[in-house]
């Protein structure tokens, strides 16, 4: 697995630091591809919203836990795809779709 880019090191050191222009960086570069790694799982734009938005706080929050194994991105990824998988797999979820479905 590669590691991280210089870039990703510059900028999670940044983060540890508690920058916050290197969070609005992170977002930035960031933000697009979360949010359409989630609109294609969830199909759902207000949902996928609300998981990129979960993405970006979870890696804020726990950046100090980021090994630097693979790159940033990747990490993010698969925090987005966790969080799509849980929403998916939520029986709060499930009711909300046969609700809807029951009124069409």
């Amino acid at each position: 697995m590669a590691g991280p880019t210089g870039d990703d090191s510059r900028l999670v050191g940044a983060l540890r630091r508690g920058d916050p222009k290197a969070f609005e960086a992170l977002v930035i570069a960031h933000q697009h591809r979360v949010f359409g790694v989630a609109l294609r799982m969830l199909r759902n734009r207000a949902e996928a919203e609300e998981i990129a938005q979960e993405v970006f706080l979870r890696a804020h929050r726990s950046i100090a836990e980021f090994r630097g194994e693979a790159k940033l991105s990747t990490w993010l990824y698969a925090i987005a795809s966790r969080l799509c998988l849980n929403r998916l797999a939520s029986g709060a979820r499930r009711l909300e779709r046969t609700s809807e479905e029951a009124l069409e």
